[in-house]
């Protein structure tokens, strides 16, 4: 179901970059104190969880943004509000996310979902006959609207939601690329281009063009110098192709909610889908801002 949200921004924070910037640099931060524990993967590396206090309810696996952690607001405010509703929290790691550098080349994607679905398959064993569901946010989101429309109906899980999607990623990358929202991809680039490094440094990077990697400046430069090579893509075209969620959305047999706001700087009023385009077990909550 494709719907208006009724959602309106408090009167003193109608400004979608205000938004953005309160949330992310402002917002105040919470103590939540979280059990940190880490699951080796079959591939001899390792993801690291972060696990509120298990009072016995429902478990929701928290997946953050691009260059996200346990630190950022959104997710820390998140796990905050799961558990004063009595759910369990947990927030999975991205490889390379959570402080360490991860030992495989490889990091985290778009639309690499392997890792995901080996979380999910351990809360299954962790918390046997508990309701599981999936939040995402950003990257994270795509990554689970993905794995949804990929993996049905195998995957067991009670319901899903996702916010602020960059559904198509060529589309998203070419919105970031203009006006003001050149702020926000200057510092993720950067904070990619940091991880990269640590990369390189640590020998893990043979076959990357370090030199086009540093002089990266925006997304598509960025993640056709190292994200598409590293992760066995052709190019960054055929990156976006395979990775961008927007075509799995009909797919989807899970009840999920998907939250996007037209003017949101990260994305493109364009991927916002048509009611054909999607399941119907999707409802798909969008706002003018």
């Amino acid at each position: 179901m494709l719907k208006k949200s009724s959602f309106k921004a408090p009167w003193w924070l109608r400004n979608n970059h205000l938004q953005t910037i309160w949330a992310g640099k402002i917002r105040r931060r919470y103590k939540i104190n979280p059990q940190k524990i880490r699951i080796d993967t079959p591939d001899n590396d390792f993801l690291d969880l972060a696990i509120s206090e298990d009072n016995g309810g429902p478990v929701v696996l928290v997946l953050h943004g691009l260059q996200g952690s346990i630190e950022s607001r959104y997710a820390d405010g998140m796990m905050k509000f799961l558990s004063e509703k009595h759910y369990t929290a947990v927030l999975m790691h991205f490889r390379g996310c959570s402080g360490e550098i991860n030992r495989q080349s490889r990091l985290y994607h778009s639309g690499e979902t392997g890792d995901v679905q080996f979380i999910i398959k351990h809360l299954q064993t962790r918390f046997p006959k508990r309701d599981i569901a999936v939040i995402g946010f950003s990257i994270g989101g795509n990554v689970l609207l993905k794995l949804l429309g990929e993996s049905r109906p195998s995957l067991s899980l009670s319901a899903a939601a996702a916010i602020s999607v960059p559904l198509r990623l060529d589309l998203c990358a070419e919105r970031i690329n203009q006006g003001l929202s050149k702020i926000y991809q200057y510092m993720l680039v950067n904070s990619m281009k940091r991880t990269a490094m640590q990369k390189h440094r640590a020998g893990q990077l043979n076959g990357i063009n370090i030199d086009a990697v540093k002089q990266s400046k925006t997304f598509w430069d960025f993640d056709n110098s190292f994200t598409a090579p590293l992760h066995g893509f052709n190019d960054v075209h055929d990156y976006y192709q395979r990775c961008s969620s927007f075509q799995h959305l009909k797919n989807i047999q899970i009840p999920t909610l998907v939250l996007q706001a037209i003017d949101d700087p990260f994305t493109s009023r364009q991927v916002i889908p048509k009611a054909s385009e999607i399941s119907d077990k999707v409802q798909f909550e969008f706002s003018e801002h």
